[in-house]
């Protein structure tokens, strides 16, 4: 996915609004790799846990923080309004990030095995013109059911610039380094 912004000249705005999807962009997941051969059900057959389809609608951040952030997210970048899943299947779901200012963005994800992985979500913006500094945020979400109505989630960010005047946006304190990397960490629970 691929949004160019409008130029902003306000750094807190519409560029910061969409970056957070970035922001977007998402998971501790993690699996349950060991020697236990017992499931959930309490068979002996070696049978794998229960897969969790999670439900379609509304979720929203629970207990949100950044892990990693080398590019001055937690001060830069707003947090999405929520989060809504469709197409749900056992295979995969469309999710689309909504942000405050109106604005969303959607990426198509793949489910196995209480695992979901997305599509990278790509974003650029410019502050003064795009010949000054055009940014480009990747954002890679993962997420891992623990529910149908529960899920954990983690987004890794990538941003870099290309420009004149990417060096002085770190000079002025914008941003530590570029390119620069932000990981973002939450509990997800179903709302709606």
């Amino acid at each position: 996915i691929h949004r160019q912004y409008e130029p902003c000249m306000n750094y807190t705005n519409n560029a910061l609004t969409a970056l957070f999807l970035i922001n977007l962009v998402a998971c501790g997941a993690s699996s349950k790799d060991g020697d236990d051969a017992s499931s959930d059900t309490g068979s002996d057959s070696g049978e794998s846990p229960a897969a969790y389809v999670p439900v379609e609608g509304s979720w929203d951040f629970v207990a949100d923080q950044w892990i990693d952030d080398g590019c001055y997210a937690a001060d830069n970048i707003q947090s999405p309004a929520g989060i809504q899943f469709s197409s749900v299947t056992e295979s995969g779901l469309t999710m689309v990030v909504s942000f405050p200012d109106g604005s969303n963005e959607s990426t198509t994800c793949t489910l196995d095995s209480n695992q979901l992985a997305c599509d990278t979500i790509e974003m650029s913006w410019w502050y003064e013109t795009a010949e000054k500094g055009t940014f480009y945020l990747d954002a890679n979400v993962v997420m891992e059911f623990t529910s149908e109505t529960e899920a954990n989630y983690s987004t890794l960010l990538d941003i870099r610039c290309e420009g004149t005047r990417c060096d002085a946006y770190v000079a002025q304190g914008y941003y530590p380094s570029l390119p620069c990397s932000a990981t973002h960490s939450a509990k997800l629970i179903y709302i709606d």
